[in-house]
């Protein structure tokens, strides 16, 4: 009899240590689980404080595109077509901005060679007619 109560003893002890263990486990589980959470919130945490510095450098950095794309926009609008903006940015849309404004100035220049050319050969044209015209004598004299 006495073997028979120790042997159920032992096996009561051994089914609550498992039980324990079970539980044991199942709260390690959570403690992993609750330190991956505080983990990601602090990482959060550390984005969301990065994020005002990473704006505010965004800003200035766009604040000095502008004024330089200000100034050389000033300075083809005074007709001096060499000038060109400088369109590496951290901006997409300036970079943009910049690359169409540089094709616009180009066109602008292209065309303008256009008539220039244009216009030389229209004044070559209008003496020889003035002079077919005229003759070569009356020319002379002017």
């Amino acid at each position: 009899m006495f073997i028979l109560a120790l042997s159920a003893a032992l096996i009561s002890n051994w089914y609550s240590i498992e039980r324990s263990r079970e539980q044991l486990e199942a709260r390690l589980q959570q403690v992993a689980e609750q330190t991956d959470r505080i983990e990601r919130v602090e990482e959060a945490r550390a984005e969301a404080d990065a994020r005002p510095e990473a704006v505010e450098q965004l800003n200035q950095h766009l604040e000095t595109k502008v004024d330089a794309y200000s100034t050389t926009m000033a300075r083809a609008a005074d007709r001096v077509l060499t000038a060109r903006l400088d369109t590496e940015s951290d901006s997409e849309a300036m970079t943009r901005i910049g690359e169409a404004f540089k094709e616009m100035i180009d066109e602008i220049d292209a065309a303008m060679g256009n008539i220039q050319t244009f216009s030389r050969e229209v004044s070559v044209v209008s003496e020889q007619t003035t002079t077919g015209v005229t003759g070569p004598k009356k020319r002379a004299s002017r």
